[in-house]
């Protein structure tokens, strides 16, 4: 059947046959010319719209059994990637379609980066058409960025074997580069006096990394452990203010955890009966765990006992270094450490000499050391200038008195077994003469003389 009406070259006409029979049971009413035409459209297609053409997608390279895909023109074909024996299978996907624009993603493929990874392709009739797809390792970059160090602080880190440092001033980060896929071990290096959190671990890389770090200030331990004490004597450290207790029953020791670095006052508690053979207070500087070793020795009571003073008259005596003075008969020294030799020395005291006034004193028990005090006697001179030889003049000192006859050899009077304090006198008169002074007081133990000048009338 020649279809007419249509240009030549443009349409292709199919042939078709009317079944007879078909005409006989259609009603006779519709028109024959509607049911030749519409037979006619239905047949009448553009040939150019009927013609496709190949797509073809070829992926290099893969691993052996890697499956890849790709969606073209939103339907996906997955192939599994072979090479053998020169060989390579699974390496292409075909897609047929007609004339016209359209876009493709390629599937992911772990550890793999595609290029391109997406796109489109235009079908314009001109043949078929081959898109490459080249597959590579994907490369990335692991960083490990620091927190806490103080500028200028060096760290480093161990990544997969290769370490790398930074010094803190540009920069508070360490990049390892062209890191494959993978899971990689990696280790802070230490840094004197931080810990780091975390500071060491694994990563798990499939794209660009980071792993932070936070460095904190190192905290330490002090531990003061003790010797010397009794078992269950119970003692006491108290540490940077904070006071702690052992019974000394389980264990000797105190410790003191989560200290920063820096420098600490401490104080050993007292022991009754016993003393630290060291100092029982003092300060650490703490730049790392610490240890403290108390040696506890029994301890004494060293007496000083005088006699031979005034009732209140106030004494003192310095043993070991501490000075202790009383107005009673005796001063103790506690705590003194069993063992050891002391130096002492007795105070002075006015009008009165002392014996021992020094020495050293070994303890090995409770000591008593006697202390005799004794007065101390002055003399004190009178002489006389003015009188001529043969004139006698006297002195009354203290309610006694003397007298002597001027010569060139016995111009003076003294008194002597003065004990210390303050006396009067009183110059006898002289016939014809005037004294200057006549009379006053003399504080003996400060001075020892009185000169008495006598003046005609």
């Amino acid at each position: 059947m020649n279809c007419s009406g249509f240009k030549e070259g443009s349409f292709r006409c199919r042939k078709t046959i009317v079944n007879s029979q078909l005409f006989k049971s259609i009603n006779k009413k519709i028109p024959l010319l509607i049911i030749f035409l519409l037979l006619c459209s239905l047949s009448i297609i553009p040939a150019e719209a009927q013609k496709t053409y190949t797509v073809t997608f070829t992926a290099s390279p893969l691993p052996n059994g890697t499956d890849w895909s790709i969606t073209f023109n939103g339907q996906t074909r997955t192939q599994t990637y072979n090479y053998l024996n020169y060989r390579t299978t699974g390496n292409s996907v075909t897609f047929d379609v007609p004339t016209g624009k359209y876009s493709y993603t390629v599937g992911s493929v772990k550890g793999y980066l595609c290029s391109p990874s997406s796109g489109s392709i235009t079908v314009n009739g001109n043949g078929n058409i081959v898109q490459s797809l080249t597959f590579s390792l994907q490369r990335n970059t692991v960083t490990f960025t620091q927190s806490g160090l103080p500028w200028g602080t060096r760290y480093s880190v161990t990544f997969n074997g290769q370490t790398k440092y930074c010094d803190n001033i540009v920069s508070t980060s360490i990049s390892f580069d062209n890191v494959l896929n993978g899971k990689y071990s990696y280790t802070v290096g230490s840094v004197t006096g931080y810990t780091s959190l975390p500071s060491s671990g694994s990563i798990t890389v499939n794209s660009n990394t980071n792993q932070k770090i936070a460095f904190s200030p190192k905290l330490c331990t002090v531990t003061f452990t003790q010797s010397g004490l009794p078992w269950r004597t119970r003692y006491s450290v108290t540490f940077n203010g904070q006071t702690k207790y052992c019974d000394n029953i389980v264990s000797t020791s105190i410790s003191f955890d989560n200290v920063p670095k820096g420098k600490y006052s401490y104080t050993v508690g007292s022991v009754t009966g016993y003393v630290p053979s060291s100092l029982s207070s003092g300060s650490i500087t703490v730049d790392g765990d610490t240890k403290e070793c108390i040696i506890f020795m029994p301890s004494h009571k060293v007496t000083f006992t005088q006699s031979g003073l005034p009732a209140g008259t106030k004494f003192s005596v310095t043993f070991n270094g501490q000075t202790l003075s009383t107005t009673s008969n005796s001063v103790t020294f506690n705590n003194i450490p069993e063992g050891g030799t002391y130096s002492y020395t007795v105070g002075s005291v006015t009008g009165y000499t002392s014996s021992p006034s020094s020495g050293s004193i070994t303890v090995n028990g409770n000591t008593n050391q006697k202390i005799t005090f004794s007065p101390q006697f002055y003399s004190v001179s009178f002489i006389q200038s003015g009188l001529p030889s043969g004139k006698k003049f006297s002195v009354t000192f203290n309610g006694q008195t003397q007298s002597t006859t001027t010569s060139p050899n016995t111009n003076y009077l003294i008194f002597r077994g003065l004990m210390y304090g303050t006396y009067s006198y009183t110059v006898g008169s002289v016939t014809g003469y005037t004294s200057s002074p006549s009379y006053g007081s003399i504080p003996v133990g400060k001075t020892g003389l009185q000169t008495i000048k006598f003046s005609p009338l």
